[in-house]
């Protein structure tokens, strides 16, 4: 036996201001009604809108620091690789620091927008000249997307640059006029991940 429907409008339905992850509502699929819970919604909302994963992935760091002092050399025409792979922590699942035959080491990291904060102190003693012009090429996924310069006045100094970038691979080269030393220290010679999506 067939049920029958009873049918009620909706101005004589009593109104709901918070609704419960337990309530109901009741959706089509094709021509026949079914139900769905508040907290199933909001799952699959979550999930189409990227939060859950957002939520696991933003704010998760990582630095990889200078294990021993290195130098730059002083060079007319070519950018140096950096030898700052050693991990002082990192909770992002995935990057890792590889170290290339060219000596242009480089970064690989799931795909995404990241904040890299590029720290390196520096030691002109090496060179003959008090005041030095140095720069850095940074690349994204093979692409230049920043070239910063820098004026050395001092016999050590920091270079600091920050830039946010979106990818999977991150290469940070330099270049000296002069051959420069890089002082080994986690919190001097560093380069910070921190993972902003």
């Amino acid at each position: 036996m067939a049920e029958s429907l009873k049918t009620i409008l909706m101005s004589a339905l009593t109104s709901k201001a918070t609704p419960a992850e337990s309530d109901t509502l009741i959706v089509g699929e094709g021509n026949v009604l079914k139900k769905i819970s508040f907290s199933q919604l909001f799952t699959y909302l979550k999930d189409k809108l990227g939060i859950n994963t957002l939520n696991t992935n933003l704010g998760k760091t990582a630095r990889f620091y200078a294990v021993s002092n290195f130098y730059v050399p002083g060079s007319s025409s070519d950018y140096s690789g950096l030898a700052i792979g050693g991990n002082a922590w990192s909770n992002i699942t995935g990057i890792q620091y590889v170290s290339a035959t060219d000596y242009k080491h480089y970064y690989t990291f799931p795909k995404g927008t990241y904040l890299v904060n590029i720290n390196l102190f520096a030691n002109l003693e090496a060179s003959t000249s008090n005041v030095l012009g140095v720069a850095l090429n940074i690349e994204v996924d093979g692409k230049i997307i920043a070239n910063p310069w820098f004026r050395m006045i001092d016999s050590y100094q920091s270079i600091s640059y920050p830039v946010i970038i979106n990818g999977s691979k991150l290469k940070v080269t330099m270049y000296s006029g002069k051959t420069i030393e890089i002082v080994n220290n986690v919190n001097l010679s560093y380069i910070d991940f921190m993972r902003l999506n």
